[in-house]
């Protein structure tokens, strides 16, 4: 039961003390959480519109959502159908929480986060920095976006672009249209897996990685290195069993019509041919991304310094644990 609530209907800013989850339901808007080194935290609601919105404490639990309507309500039901509820909302907690996030067509923002991140929306841009722990980010049409996060990060979306880097410990992604970057810039993860229909998928290793490959694409070319593997039409690569050693990462990809490309950090080599030759090489025909493109850095940088002066704080000031002060999380070898 609720120890404390909130009915908010308009610009409100509110103080709590001890705060260890976070659960927000929204039809629209924005939702900024942001971490901080301090054990307090504090909700500040800019606009509400279509319908109040509901801050409670339950535990130690902080829950943010629309109430539900009515079904015998016609009035305020039909309203809804034209002014749908919406409300902008940045949260600042402490370091160590659990988040999940619902929303149709909110945009979610989480900084400086270290526990579970479960994250689910219909539309609307997703966004995560300097984040530790497990996360999982669904949308059906939006963009999901991931920087310095140290853990295992899966995603799902039908149309959006999903771009992850960090420390990953394991990558899990699906995909119909969208395509997929995936930026390991240390560590050694245990497992790379990503399926789509059409979405292109770049993986870039750190150059001492030992990837064991089983990838497939039906019409498209797939670049493993300095190696090109032609459309396979229904039959899978494999790593030869002579090239198997130690701690390697297993990394399984497969496409209908996606191109495939992985690279390792610091490598440059002629692109070769996997059973048979083929001209001119992928690299020639499509040049995919060998880091994380600037417009990429330059939007969630903005996000971040927006949603901090909403709250008073630093962009800078946002937690950032060093993590050789981190336990490591599931399925961590690094």
């Amino acid at each position: 039961m609720a120890i404390e609530q909130w009915l908010v209907d308009g610009p409100k800013t509110i103080d709590l003390e001890t705060v260890r989850r976070v659960r927000v339901d929204l039809a629209g808007g924005t939702v900024n959480i942001i971490g901080h080194d301090d054990p307090t935290a504090r909700v500040e609601v800019t606009s509400v519109s279509g319908r109040d919105l509901k801050v409670a404490i339950d535990g130690d639990t902080l829950v943010i959502d629309h109430p539900q309507l009515s079904l015998t309500d016609i009035t305020i039901s039909a309203q809804t159908l034209w002014n749908k509820p919406s409300a902008d909302i940045s949260v600042l907690v402490p370091t160590r929480v659990d988040v999940a996030v619902r929303a149709i067509t909110a945009e979610v923002l989480v900084v400086g986060v270290d526990g579970d991140i479960d994250v689910r929306t219909v539309g609307g841009e997703q966004f995560l920095d300097r984040t530790t722990g497990r996360v999982s980010l669904a949308s059906v049409g939006g963009e999901l976006s991931v920087r310095d996060h140290r853990g295992a990060v899966t995603t799902k979306t039908a149309s959006g672009d999903v771009t992850v880097s960090g420390a990953l410990t394991s990558f899990s992604g699906n995909t119909v249209t969208g395509s997929t970057l995936v930026d390991v810039t240390s560590g050694l993860p245990d497992r790379i897996r990503n399926a789509s229909v059409s979405g292109p998928v770049t993986l870039r290793l750190p150059a001492d990685a030992q990837p064991s490959y089983r990838v497939s694409s039906v019409t498209a070319l797939t670049q493993l290195d300095d190696l090109v593997v032609q459309p396979l039409r229904g039959s899978t690569y494999v790593t030869p069993p002579e090239q198997y050693e130690r701690n390697m990462t297993d990394v399984h990809l497969n496409t209908v019509g996606g191109q495939i490309t992985v690279l390792r950090s610091g490598r440059t080599s002629d692109v070769a041919t996997a059973d048979r030759p083929t001209s001119p090489p992928v690299a020639a025909r499509s040049a995919p991304p060998r880091d994380v493109p600037d417009e990429f850095h330059v939007r969630l940088d903005k996000r971040v310094a927006d949603a901090s002066e909403s709250l008073g704080v630093g962009a800078d000031d946002a937690a950032d644990p060093d993590s050789s002060e981190r336990p490591d999380t599931d399925g961590s070898n690094a």
